[in-house]
């Protein structure tokens, strides 16, 4: 019997694609604001044959997994998770003040690059282990951490979160009917934020801000940016789903499935 079966931990570093033990990746990091249980469900599970039901399962260490081996997780949690947590509970305190308001846009210095970085890296653990194989230009930008030429392909989009579900979703293949186009995106709740990653496409919701041009900063460079960040809700399993819960009920009518409990992430 192979290590993989007889070991939970034992896997592919979602990162470098080091087979092994793997180390448990907070999604966010720990330290912002990810230290502490919670349940979360799985999506797939919504579409069994009991719609009304939610089977939850228990993360007493926060929302993450064993994903990254330990080389790339304290490697990562070094050179980029300090300024990313920095920045996080910088921006905590300004949704607080402004959490009833379309937009916010108060911000001190901070390192975008180390930011965009460790954004990519939660990025990484959220897909499956084959994703590092496919998109060998982002592995390179992550683990050079004075990288600065993102890829055209990837782009970054940001929203405050508040009020919903957590979300942890892989690649996700979207349709976009009155577009006309596929949207491939990859998306993180966790308050005070809400990140969207997409792959040769862009969000269908357009009240997403984009932050891909983090990546055209230095890694010792810290700025000062007006950012206009919408504050939406995330009523749904669903990614790109922000309604409000009045549409939500409105379109589908109620169902335990969206309503039964709140605050409830959930892993693909």
């Amino acid at each position: 019997m192979s290590n993989r079966q007889t070991d939970p931990k034992w896997g592919i570093c979602r990162l470098c694609g080091f087979e092994g033990r793997l180390s448990f990746e907070h999604v966010p990091p720990e330290k912002a604001f990810n230290n502490r249980g919670l349940l979360f469900s799985d999506i797939n599970l919504a579409f069994g044959d009991s719609r009304d039901q939610v089977v939850n399962i228990e993360r007493r260490r926060g929302l993450g997994a064993h994903t990254l081996c330990e080389k790339d997780n304290n490697w990562t949690g070094k050179v980029y998770a300090p300024s990313f947590i920095d920045w996080v509970k910088d921006s905590y305190q300004a949704l607080k003040l402004g959490s009833h308001l379309p937009l916010i846009s108060q911000w001190r210095e901070f390192y975008p690059l180390r930011v965009l970085k460790q954004i990519a890296t939660m990025v990484f653990s959220a897909n499956s282990e084959n994703f590092h194989k496919v998109h060998p230009e982002l592995v390179n930008f992550v683990l050079n951490k004075k990288d600065n030429s993102l890829s055209p392909r990837y782009r970054f989009f940001l929203y405050f979160n508040h009020i919903g579900r957590k979300r942890l979703v892989g690649n996700a293949a979207m349709i976009d009917i009155p577009k006309q186009r596929s949207i491939y995106i990859s998306e993180i709740t966790f308050p005070p934020y809400g990140y969207v990653f997409c792959i040769d496409s862009t969000p269908s919701d357009s009240r997403l801000y984009e932050i891909t041009h983090f990546s055209s900063y230095g890694y010792k460079e810290k700025k000062r940016l007006n950012l206009e960040v919408p504050v939406l809700p995330t009523y749904t399993q669903y990614p790109g789903d922000y309604r409000t819960e009045k549409e939500v009920l409105s379109d589908a009518g109620f169902s335990p499935v969206l309503f039964g409990q709140q605050e409830i992430p959930y892993l693909l």
